[in-house]
């Protein structure tokens, strides 16, 4: 299994002491899988997609992610084993709005330690079907566009997973499948496992395994 998950419990920490929000006793996904995390606000769904980055740890429990227990790392080797296996798509888009669409991804190689790579970034943008935003800066892009280059960057280095934290929730009927259509083509393209997080249930039936979160009481 790529990424397995056990007696995870994670969430918070409040002045009253920590707040659980979300609790799985078991959780495997292989190579290649595309999962879909359903689940209303408050379910932990984008906590949960924190400490399967890196971002965050968890309270209590295991993530092992292609052989690492990543809850065993430093900060600064999550931040590592994060640039170099992990794409992220945050519901927060958070690019750079001093750079350009290009340097954005090629800032993202850079952190990866990976060496420049022009021809990488444009195939990966002409794939998208943005190639012509390159030299365009993030605040002249449609929501659209902006999600289209959130998704280049998190497939720009070819990771094994891919984690997206409601990519279609802003979206309407037709942007939200092409949305889809976007991260299961890049996905597929590079072998990755495809981790989408979502209150949207328009695209349940598009993944072939989904697990369901409640929200916390």
């Amino acid at each position: 299994m790529l990424i397995a998950i056990e007696n995870l419990d994670a969430g918070y920490n409040t002045p009253a002491g920590r707040q659980s929000v979300v609790k799985i006793g078991h959780l495997s996904i292989a190579q290649g899988e595309h999962t879909l995390l359903l689940g209303p606000s408050g379910s932990g769904k984008t906590t949960l997609l924190n400490v399967l980055s890196g971002l965050a740890l968890p309270f209590s429990g295991k993530i092992v992610i292609d052989g690492t227990t990543l809850n065993a790392l430093s900060a600064a080797e999550r931040d590592k084993f994060r640039c170099q296996k992990i794409g992220l798509v945050m519901q927060r888009l958070h690019l750079i709005s001093a750079l350009n669409v290009g340097n954005n991804l090629l800032l993202t190689q850079r952190l990866a330690g990976m060496a420049r790579d022009l021809n990488r970034v444009s195939a990966v943008l002409r794939a998208l079907g943005i190639e012509h935003k390159a030299k365009k800066y993030p605040r002249t892009l449609s929501q659209g566009e902006a999600q289209r280059v959130a998704i280049a960057r998190a497939v720009l280095n070819r990771p094994p997973i891919v984690l997206a934290d409601e990519p279609t929730s802003a979206l309407d009927d037709a942007n939200c499948d092409t949305a889809i259509d976007l991260l299961f083509a890049q996905a597929h393209e590079h072998g990755a496992t495809l981790v989408v997080a979502t209150h949207d249930a328009r695209i349940k039936h598009r993944f072939s395994r989904v697990h369901e979160l409640v929200a916390s009481k």
